[in-house]
């Protein structure tokens, strides 16, 4: 497959509506878009959670205008410099942006001062610790079919973070090796309640475009006042999230930005909400009424017709509760034949790959023939355990198999 054939196949699969160059290497850019990389992945690994693919868009001017409110059209104030945060509107215009094709993730991170072994404050009454508490959410908004996990945001002392770069930024030299650094651009504290957390990346060429005005009809995509579930909105020359909340005592917001070298183009914006004082979070957006779930399928399922379609479902062969105190959620999936095999008993080797007690973190185990998950959980009720399967057709093979623990 030549070279041309991989950037139009990319393209496609970022659903952009027209082509656009790219100097780099068809096959790489590609690999880059879909290999499951994420900026985290590269540097402050031990501060990540979570993250989720938002879409693709296009800045085709120089000068980005990045936005924490979105309950009105944007109005540029006179007499503001360009790259200068302005706080009283809640906005920063930055110059010096690399055009072409950016993509846009929404991220979960710990705050920068987060400490696992002494969060017992924000723990408080929780199975989980708060680290785990945005995990996997958006699967099941954007991608529309079951999440595999669908765990509840809700947490002082995690940020919500929106992620965009230039399509050719993690094949670059300077990325990869650590050289280019993010710089904040701008912070600022919200010292009173917010009834949201929004956030929104702007081609200031296109604020005027009928595309852009998308994002600020809210009634069309943001969840409704009783909907805690974070929503976003991708459009040709614009990105932006909204998450609802609830009681709380302010955000903190800030802006980064990464340069190609000093003086090079912007390659990166991000920009940060991270909740201050209480809580921020509807009870609901916690774990309790959410479901752990390790998901295994056949490699081929997803090519499958009967997959695509619908016809194939998962059906319940199995649930029971249980109704005391559960120390861990874990479940294993093993091939039968290969039980006694050495590689299968390091799963049982506990000691060896589940986190300590004081440890919140899910930890996953996986060997020749065989897959395991492990969530320790502090005070609860129980849990109520699914098994699924799903056939290729009423009778057919099984193609895909679930188990869900869902805290009592």
């Amino acid at each position: 497959m030549n070279d041309s054939i991989w950037k139009f196949a990319c393209l496609l699969d970022l659903q952009l509506p027209e082509p656009r160059h790219t100097s780099s290497n068809g096959i790489k850019l590609y690999a880059s878009a879909f290999d499951g990389s994420h900026s985290f992945m590269f540097r402050q690994k031990e501060k990540h959670i979570d993250w989720m693919r938002i879409g693709a868009f296009f800045l085709d001017s120089p000068i980005a205008l990045l936005a924490e409110k979105l309950d009105s059209p944007l109005k540029i104030p006179q007499g503001e410099a360009l790259g200068k945060t302005l706080e009283s509107h809640g906005f920063c215009i930055l110059n010096n942006i690399k055009t072409g094709i950016w993509i846009a993730d929404l991220q979960l991170v710990r705050c920068p001062v987060c400490d696992l072994n002494t969060c017992d404050e924000a723990r408080g009454q929780l199975g989980m610790h708060p680290s785990q508490l945005f995990l996997g959410l958006y699967e099941a908004k954007f991608v529309g079919l079951p999440t595999s996990r669908k765990i509840y945001r809700a947490y002082l002392g995690t940020m919500q973070t929106l992620d965009a770069r230039h399509i050719e930024l993690f094949l670059s030299e300077g990325y990869r090796d650590g050289s280019w650094e993010y710089q904040i651009i701008g912070s600022h504290d919200i010292k009173k309640h917010a009834d949201v957390a929004s956030a929104g990346i702007f081609d200031f060429k296109h604020l005027n475009d009928s595309s852009t005005s998308e994002i600020f009809n809210l009634k069309s995509w943001v969840g409704k006042p009783n909907d805690w579930q974070p929503k976003a909105m991708i459009t040709l020359h614009a990105v932006a999230i909204n998450t609802n909340l609830q009681e709380n005592e302010g955000l903190q917001v800030k802006y980064q930005a990464m340069k190609a070298g000093p003086d090079g183009e912007v390659v990166s914006l991000r920009i940060s909400q991270q909740l201050l004082g209480q809580l921020g979070m509807h009870p609901s957006q916690l774990f309790l009424g959410t479901m752990q779930t390790l998901d295994a399928r056949h490699i081929e399922l997803f090519l499958s017709e009967g997959h695509r379609d619908g016809s194939w479902e998962y059906q319940i062969i199995g649930s029971h509760d249980i109704k005391k105190h559960a120390d861990v959620a874990s479940a294993g999936i093993f091939d039968f034949k290969h039980l006694n095999d050495s590689s299968t008993f390091e799963i049982f080797n506990f000691m060896s790959w589940v986190g300590k007690p004081n440890d919140w973190q899910p930890k996953a185990m996986i060997t020749l023939h065989a897959v395991a998950i492990n969530t320790n959980l502090q005070e609860n009720e129980g849990l109520h355990v699914k098994y699924q399967a799903m056939k290729a057709g009423p009778d057919g093979e099984v193609v895909s198999l679930r188990i869900s623990q869902q805290l009592l």
